[in-house]
């Protein structure tokens, strides 16, 4: 049988503590939401990107300060604005996200940067237009307060050799210096939601009453290899 995490909300210190002493042989964590798109997932990972830069800035994440920019990014804008495509001026720096992910089939290229669509991008863009994994990596940046997304179709003129030639031999860079990478590693084509729903992540609520008086609720689960976000 695969081993169980539970978590315990409200998770006090003593609260945690209590459980632990109920439930010896399951590890303690934090509940998230099986739900990717939601609030409170949303809420979480910020805490925990926030807690990520703060504590290993200068180690294994990239500091929260930033670096020095890719050549464009898209400005996320928010609700009341529309995405654009920023073009830095030389040794600019920020704080980007980046995006990795499958194109999928041509069928799902529709919406690339082009030497035609450059002006234009440059302006504004309708988040609607984009592909599914593409909007909501945008969507997952506002959420995160991360003033900027790099995505390949659209940071990178398609139809441009030359543009290609000397923005990939810049990707390394990219995504060791973004300040967090959205891996879209189950979808299969740039239509496909980056937030689906995570299997690994279906739980059973118990309700507890603790020695203290305090009651609450575990949510066990099973522990996975590849728990992540």
């Amino acid at each position: 049988m695969s081993p169980f995490m539970s978590y315990f909300h409200p998770l006090t210190r003593a609260a945690a503590d209590s459980v632990a002493k109920m439930f010896p042989h399951l590890p303690l964590g934090f509940h998230v939401s099986p739900n990717r798109d939601s609030e409170a997932y949303m809420a979480r990972a910020k805490d925990w990107l926030d807690e990520r830069v703060k504590t290993q800035g200068n180690q294994s994440c990239p500091s929260g300060i930033g670096g020095k920019l890719p050549t464009r990014v898209i400005a996320v804008g928010d609700l009341s604005t529309d995405p654009y495509l920023y073009e830095c001026t030389s040794g600019e720096t920020g704080v980007w996200a980046a995006l990795s992910y499958c194109w999928g089939p041509s069928t799902s290229r529709r919406f690339t940067t082009t030497t035609v669509s450059l002006a234009q991008m440059k302006k504004r863009f309708r988040i609607k237009d984009l592909p599914r994994t593409c909007r909501d990596a945008i969507t997952a940046a506002r959420w995160l307060h991360i003033p900027y997304v790099w995505i390949d179709s659209l940071c990178i003129v398609q139809d441009s050799q030359l543009d290609w030639e000397k923005e990939s031999a810049l990707m390394c860079d990219v995504y060791q210096n973004a300040v967090v990478t959205f891996a879209a590693k189950d979808s299969p084509t740039s239509d496909t939601s980056l937030f689906s729903p995570s299997p690994s992540r279906d739980f059973i609520r118990l309700g507890v009453d603790l020695p203290d008086g305090e009651s609450g609720d575990v949510f066990a689960r099973h522990q996975s290899s590849e728990d992540d976000f």
